[in-house]
């Protein structure tokens, strides 16, 4: 037995109920799995520091777009062996994208794109910062598969020229102009506002906050200077405060400013809006590990090794 064949069924019926929906949500996140205190644990792995050990899980919830979860689709987990180079980045650039750790982003999403296959069903992967990797963004799509992820880079993109940021000049195309996304995002006129529902995180309570919206088209190019790019819509979000509200001592977080990308289209306001709205339901993925930690407190389970313990975690998945 092992935990793909224990998680085979659920992810059937899974596939199924979102065969069903028109449009599926597909949140995508990475979470440690700490044992660092069974220090008789076989197999473990480090995990951000040598003196942390465990496993990675990278998991794929499904939902519909009201945010109603319909299920998990994949869960893979995997182990850093103790002999590969901790803290050596320039060691794990190195090899073919598809060999690096951060390939899970694009396995996530290919495993998501399965349901599209009947043509009747469209799934939008939606993903944080983690994933603003140009090789998943870049990766051929199906008819039907769509990503929405939230910049973490800072990348050379084309962006029209009537945006008010700092540029250089650019013969790649007499329409638009070589700079940086981060500057293009900055510069966007809000065009609107909404309010956005943020789920409780850490210490930071559950609120609803109003931000202005802001959104454009652009061309993501691709690092090192290559030829080709991706075309992709923005869409920009920040936190309107009032004057008594950012003097206020309860305003102890920064203000809400979250930039998307986006394959499908963000070029009207109602567009742009839905994309935050569905951005906003991205803490189903983080509450599905919160419940496997705190509620059915897998990281106390005590086992001889990792592979027994991943199978049992696969059954904690499904209570999840």
């Amino acid at each position: 037995m092992s935990k793909d064949k224990i998680l085979a069924p659920h992810h059937a019926e899974t596939l199924k109920r979102c065969r069903l929906q028109r449009r599926v949500l597909a949140f995508n996140d990475t979470t440690d799995i700490n044992y660092s205190t069974h220090t008789k644990l076989q197999g473990a792995g480090y995990l951000h520091t040598k003196k942390t050990s465990g496993f990675l899980m990278h998991s794929v919830l499904t939902a519909s777009p009201e945010g109603v979860p319909l299920g998990m689709l994949k869960a893979e987990m995997c182990t850093r062996p103790p002999s590969q180079s901790f803290g050596k980045s320039e060691k794990r650039s190195k090899p073919p994208f598809a060999e690096k750790e951060s390939a899970r982003w694009l396995r996530a999403f290919e495993a998501a794109a399965t349901m599209c296959a009947d043509g009747t069903t469209e799934v939008l992967s939606i993903d944080d910062r983690e994933n603003d990797i140009y090789e998943v963004i870049a990766a051929e799509r199906p008819k039907g598969a769509h990503l929405l992820v939230r910049v973490g880079q800072n990348p050379r993109i084309l962006a029209p020229p009537s945006a008010e940021s700092s540029t250089e000049s650019s013969t790649e195309s007499d329409e638009q102009t070589l700079t940086k996304i981060k500057d293009f995002a900055a510069s966007l006129p809000a065009q609107g506002t909404m309010d956005v529902h943020i789920a409780h995180q850490g210490s930071q309570p559950e609120r609803t906050v109003t931000v202005q919206v802001a959104f454009g088209c652009i061309t993501i190019l691709p690092p090192r200077k290559s030829k080709g790019g991706v075309r992709m819509s923005i869409v920009v979000a920040r936190e309107v405060r009032s004057e008594e509200a950012s003097a206020s001592s309860q305003e102890t977080e920064p203000p809400l400013e979250w930039t998307l990308l986006t394959s499908l289209s963000g070029e009207s306001l109602n567009d742009a809006r839905l994309m935050l709205r569905y951005y906003a339901l991205r803490w189903l993925i983080e509450r599905l590990h919160y419940t496997l930690k705190s509620g059915c407190q897998v990281e106390k389970l005590e086992l001889e090794t990792v592979e027994r313990l991943q199978n049992v975690l696969a059954v904690y998945l499904m209570v999840a």
